[in-house]
């Protein structure tokens, strides 16, 4: 008798211990969410850097806009890390590699396209390119912290 009760406090601990972990994973999986901002800033970012680096710069125009673009990509990861607490946690799970670089991609072809366009419509093919390029960056953004949610919840 005594081993049934213990063995049923025994489960009850258990389930207990395990409920304890699930509601710790899913409040770390929500404080992985980046500030509500940083995606449209990322998106903002992007639309810079191919409306600057698909232009008719001089050198030294090239440079500080490369510069500026690297600047600001620093204060982006900075101001997300102070924000959620993390650093370095793209490229951990499978589906998230896989939003990131469709991402990357697309980044590429949107660049491409703003090359190409420039040839045709001048100055206003790549930020036209670039506008395009805020919410399809947030769309994929907010698509792999999904995943990377899903991941941080699901994993044992």
């Amino acid at each position: 008798m005594e081993t049934q009760e213990a063995q049923g406090r025994q489960r009850a601990e258990a389930a207990a211990a395990l409920k304890q972990i699930a509601d710790a994973r899913a409040a770390l999986a929500e404080r992985t969410i980046p500030p509500w901002w940083w995606y449209p800033a990322l998106g903002i970012w992007v639309c810079g850097c191919i409306a600057t680096q698909t232009q008719k710069l001089g050198d030294w125009a090239r440079i500080a806009t490369v510069i500026a673009c690297l600047v600001a990509m620093q204060w982006l990861i900075r101001a997300g890390v102070k924000a959620t607490g993390f650093r370095g946690r793209w490229l951990d799970s499978g589906r998230e590699r896989r939003w990131i670089i469709a991402l990357a991609l697309v980044v590429v072809a949107l660049f491409l396209a703003g090359v190409a366009l420039q040839a045709v419509w001048g100055w206003v093919g790549p930020v036209l390119v670039g506008i395009v390029a805020v919410p399809v960056v947030i769309v994929l953004g907010r698509l792999s912290d999904a995943a990377v949610r899903a991941d941080v919840r699901r994993r044992a």
